[in-house]
């Protein structure tokens, strides 16, 4: 995340360093990466491009730390002035939950067998709310609601630290390190399409997170001969299409 801010006469002195802290209820602060900034300069990357009411004087790029929350706030102070604390408004932190299987441009097949996997970042709950969802009813990547089947029996599933959670199934989850999580469920392709491209979407029931859904993916129906004649001439096959 950028934090920008500006230097304005007596209040944090052009040349001088500045502190930035991140708060959830104002009572207790933690500090935001290195101790001090450089109070009139871009720091890490971010840009003093000017805001819509004022121009920046200075500013910092730092990794949003794991605090889920709607009242997460950034506090930006002169280390040698304790009265001086320029604080933010409520901002949302969120997590996320990215889909590592399946990719795109996979071709499953009607009732076949399909692993899905994720991982989680921000400390995401381990209670079993997660829902997966098949979608082909999509319009620029916007997922429909609830989407395609909306009787979607891959609910009350979870994920975890370490080895990950197979949710009882024969799938193989990612490793992660806490507090990220994983997760996998071995599915059985629905029965709902054909032909079509179709996008899965992993979501966290309860908590605050940002899913992103699959890239898309092609399912297609099969034939499946279940006799075959012999003759004279030869004898028919199993053929998938």
């Amino acid at each position: 995340m950028d934090i920008k801010w500006k230097v304005t006469g007596d209040l944090l002195t052009a040349g001088k360093n500045v502190a930035l802290y991140w708060t959830l209820n104002q009572s207790s602060y933690t500090a935001l990466g290195v101790t001090n900034y450089d109070a009139d300069a871009a720091t890490g990357g971010c840009s003093l491009v000017a805001g819509p009411n004022q121009p920046y004087s200075g500013c910092a790029r730092i990794a949003t730390p794991d605090a889920l929350s709607a009242t997460f706030q950034v506090r930006v102070s002169d280390p040698d002035d304790t009265e001086i604390k320029l604080l933010s408004g409520n901002k949302t932190v969120v997590g996320k939950v990215e889909i590592q299987y399946p990719v795109g441009a996979e071709t499953v097949i009607t009732n076949g067998i399909l692993d899905i996997s994720w991982i989680s970042f921000g400390t995401l709950d381990d209670a079993n709310d997660t829902v997966i969802d098949f979608d082909t009813d999509y319009a620029s990547g916007a997922f429909t609601t609830p989407g395609l089947a909306p009787s979607s029996p891959y609910t009350n599933l979870t994920q975890t630290s370490g080895a990950g959670s197979n949710n009882g199934t024969a799938c193989s989850p990612p490793a992660t390190v806490a507090p990220q999580r994983g997760g996998c469920y071995r599915v059985t392709v629905p029965d709902l399409f054909s032909n079509l491209n179709a996008r899965i979407r992993v979501t966290d029931g309860t908590t605050n997170a940002k899913n992103a859904a699959s890239t898309d993916f092609t399912i297609k129906g099969q034939i499946d001969v279940v006799s075959r004649l012999r003759g004279r001439y030869g004898r028919s096959r199993l053929r998938r299409i």
